[in-house]
């Protein structure tokens, strides 16, 4: 009796060893499938930073184009495709219009293109990085950087050559110029310096032109043309700076 009670207990241990062993396979094949699920994830990971760096380092590269102001060469991006550290490397850029005064005053005029646009203020830049089963995109507005003034910076031009005739007007227009020669982009404010003549002047909505009357409107309420001579210039801010224009004279007829 007591050897088959021996069997019994014998034979117990077996399963029981059998189960344990299976139970840390199990365990063992878990965490082999986890540490090879953990190696991929970092590896995976770690393709993504580095095509996050890359996207970054192209980023800057263009940003440092726009410090330079090399306008042109970030334009010459759009487009482009090329291979880096072995990764697809892909860049858009294009010209995004500025609102002056600010989005939230012109955004009316939007649909009716009526907006005081700045154009060649800003550029958006998207670069866009893919391989080994990562990817990133990034995007950033690049502005261009203060530029030194020429002297007599603000021109304006369509000024007549003779008088304007009583009740006449002319359609001005007046640009900001670097000391370059290129053309800064801004918004203007006009003014009349009376002379032995006077008129009025209107800005229009784009910001760059006004209408010069030659009528002036009176304490009575009447409108009269004041024939002779006055002066008319441009204001604009650049950088928090106030320029102005030199004055501009203009012949009103009777």
């Amino acid at each position: 009796m007591r050897g088959g009670s021996d069997r019994r207990a014998r034979g117990l241990s077996l399963v029981e060893t059998v189960i344990a062993m299976g139970i840390l396979l199990a365990g063992f094949m878990l965490f082999t499938r986890l540490f090879v699920y953990g190696v991929r994830g970092m590896d995976r990971g770690s393709d993504l930073a580095k095509a996050v760096s890359l996207a970054k380092s192209e980023i800057a590269r263009l940003k440092n184009d726009g410090k330079n102001n090399r306008w042109g060469s970030i334009l010459a991006e759009d487009g482009r495709a090329f291979r880096l550290s072995g990764y697809d490397v892909e860049i858009e850029a294009f010209e995004k219009p500025c609102l002056s005064p600010s989005t939230q005053w012109e955004q009316a005029y939007l649909s009716t293109s009526q907006a005081r646009e700045l154009t060649s203020a800003v550029i958006q830049v998207v670069v866009r990085v893919k391989g080994n089963g990562a990817e990133c995109t990034l995007s950033n507005l690049i502005s261009r950087p203060r530029l030194a003034l020429r002297t007599s910076p603000i021109e304006i031009r369509n000024i007549p050559s003779g008088s304007i005739p009583g009740r006449g007007s002319v359609l001005l227009e007046a640009e900001l110029f670097a000391a370059d020669g290129s053309s800064i982009p801004a918004t203007f404010s006009w003014q009349i310096l009376p002379g032995s003549g006077n008129g009025t002047v209107v800005s229009e909505r784009n910001g760059h032109e006004a209408t010069l009357t030659n009528q002036v409107s009176t304490p009575f309420g009447t409108i009269e043309v004041a024939p002779g001579t006055c002066q008319v210039r441009a204001r604009a801010v650049y950088f928090g700076e106030e320029i102005l224009s030199d004055p501009y004279t203009v012949n009103l007829g009777s």
